[in-house]
């Protein structure tokens, strides 16, 4: 079997919650090919899932060493940061997303979380409102403002700003 297959196969258990049988596929996609930066970023992303953030971390490093210019990657790796609470490490990676997709609403919700974590809310709002330029409906970007209303103490903007994904979105599960 080749490298493409596994990482196929991993990504597919990992839409299925399989996340362990997913390592191991992305781990063999990795010594069958050891420059696929592809496989590294889903192997960090898997990692990540299991709250295993230094094995995600260094696996986002390797995909970041053969191919700097993927977001997901720098966005994985971010997650991690702010998990352990590295939130200077997660802005820059989170930064670094953005400026890579600049039209990425996930990019642009994410680093509003982690704005918002660093207390930064003018900013946290910022990127939540700039995600919702670019698709003004999308549950993420209503809820990233929401949280950040929240924050601030601001609860009717909040519940406003959550009443809105919902009725956008009335099965939407963040």
């Amino acid at each position: 079997k080749d490298a493409f297959s596994y990482n196929e196969r991993g990504f597919a258990y990992m839409n299925l919650g399989e996340t362990k049988l997913a390592i191991q596929d992305f781990q063999q996609a990795i010594r069958l090919e050891p420059d696929d930066s592809i496989a590294f970023n889903n192997l960090s992303w898997a990692w990540n899932r299991l709250a295993e953030y230094d094995k995600s971390i260094e696996a986002a490093n390797q995909s970041i060493a053969i191919t700097a210019d993927n977001a997901t990657v720098y966005g994985n790796r971010a997650q991690a940061w702010l998990a352990i609470g590295e939130k200077d490490k997660a802005l820059s990676d989170f930064t670094r997303a953005v400026e890579l997709e600049p039209k990425s609403v996930l990019n642009r919700t994410d680093r509003s979380w982690c704005y918002r974590e660093r207390e930064e809310y003018d900013l946290a709002l910022a990127d939540a409102e700039e995600a919702l330029k670019l698709d003004p409906k999308s549950p993420a970007a209503l809820i990233a403002r929401g949280k950040v209303f929240k924050a601030q103490g601001k609860y009717a903007l909040a519940k406003a700003a959550y009443e809105t994904a919902l009725q956008n979105h009335p099965n939407h599960n963040d």
